[in-house]
């Protein structure tokens, strides 16, 4: 959609604005719907909802929404980001004239907040029961301007109460300092059932301090929205929150909130978020094992296909991949009969160690795995018998059979040179 063509304003800034007062959002949002003839929501970079104007006309349920989940809703972030206007919102000062979107919408008119060098937030401007002004698309970009030093102020507020609290959840999560102390400031029961999620983008590209921000500031919003008290922080290479779980709280609560915070979009990524959850326990001694568990369970969700775990669902694999990690550390661990089976395979073009590899992933069932490799079954059992014969592994052995699939999941050895 092009971007509406400059208008005289109806009012003047002096006039609509008054004397707000630096940092009073809500008189600014009153302040602009005045100066633009409709009823104004203010939102930071991240699509919250810091402000609107009281308006007692009919509301549509796109603004009905946003006000009360405190956020753009997910079916508006949908609706502009596939007609590009998301991008054109975070890159441009463009006013963007909406005559429809989600939910039979009223007509809209959006405009980006920046400063020199970032995106502050957004304000919409929407026609209640009577059309905006003609002059409403300058006047929005007027009010754009008067914003840009209230929302800079509340930015760097906002960035200094979260380098505070991110010090104090690191410290929990790394188990030191007054932990009793640390937990009453950021408003966490000291023996109450906490729990810990992890999040980080899925994609192997290290994000910026900015994106790192951005994704921080989406956890702690869908914490809030859905009434969990929770602690939020980036530590290191994952967005962690502590959360407080309220008492007859149930067990899946933790499990359903990430799940709804990776399949929310976060505007700056490229790629999907994914998480993670502890197990739940009493007590802030219990956190840096926690912090682990949520680790280790992410790590297993960033190597699959799904986009959210919980530590016990996939903890057998968390053991599985620490026990490759020692065999692949130490190698007078390795058993030298499969060595010299990707030394034959090497010499002779053959598909030795392959067919080992499936044939244990198959359960060791012949029919399923010459199926799994496109061959007969009797060509199956004639490559079994070599595999007998070049490596003297005895697969009919429960043990040789358990340490072959071990040893095949690490990374492939190189031929040996003769």
């Amino acid at each position: 959609m092009a971007p509406v063509e400059d208008a005289e304003p109806g009012r003047t800034p002096d006039e609509a604005s008054g004397r707000v007062q630096p940092g009073d959002l809500f008189a600014l949002a009153e302040a602009f719907a005045d100066l633009v003839g409709g009823p104004i929501i203010i939102e930071d970079a991240n699509f919250r909802v810091l402000s609107y104007s009281s308006f007692t006309g009919s509301m549509d349920r796109g603004r009905g929404t946003a006000i009360l989940g405190r956020r753009m809703p997910a079916e508006w972030v949908e609706f502009l980001e596939a007609a590009g206007d998301l991008e054109r919102l975070r890159t441009s000062t463009d006013v963007l004239d909406l005559s429809s979107g989600p939910w039979h919408a009223h007509r809209r008119l959006i405009t980006a907040v920046r400063s020199p060098t970032e995106l502050l937030g957004i304000i919409w401007a929407a026609e209640g029961d009577e059309p905006l002004p003609e002059g409403a698309p300058a006047a929005l970009r007027t009010a754009a301007e008067i914003a840009a030093p209230h929302l800079a102020r509340h930015l760097e507020g906002h960035r200094a109460e979260r380098t505070w609290s991110g010090r104090l959840v690191r410290s929990l999560l790394e188990g030191r300092g007054q932990l009793h102390r640390h937990a009453d400031e950021l408003g966490l029961p000291r023996d109450g059932a906490l729990t810990v999620l992890a999040f980080a983008p899925r994609s192997g590209e290290v994000p910026s301090e900015d994106v790192w921000d951005r994704i921080t500031d989406h956890v702690a919003l869908a914490c809030e929205a859905f009434r969990w008290h929770a602690a939020v922080a980036r530590v290191g290479r994952a967005v962690f929150a502590v959360l407080a779980a309220a008492e007859g709280t149930s067990g899946e609560g933790p499990e359903r909130l990430g799940r709804d915070i990776v399949n929310r979009s976060v505007p700056v990524l490229r790629g999907p978020l994914c998480g993670a959850a502890a197990s739940t326990g009493p007590g802030l001694g219990g956190l840096p094992r926690r912090r682990v568990e949520a680790e280790d369970a992410l790590g297993i969700v960033r190597g699959g296909d799904g986009l959210f775990a919980t530590y016990a669902q996939v903890r057998a694999e968390v053991v599985l991949r620490e026990v490759r990690e020692v065999l692949a550390q130490r190698e007078e661990l390795r058993l030298p009969g499969l060595q010299a089976l990707i030394d034959e395979d090497a010499r002779r073009g053959s598909d030795l160690a392959l067919t080992l590899r499936e044939y244990l992933r198959c359960g060791a069932q012949a029919p399923v795995a010459a199926q799994v490799l496109g061959v007969h079954v009797t060509t199956l059992r004639y490559r079994l018998g070599r595999i007998r014969e070049v490596s003297s592994l005895d697969v009919a052995d429960p043990t040789t059979r358990l340490v072959c699939e071990l040893l095949l999941g690490l990374p492939a050895p190189r031929p040996r040179l003769t």
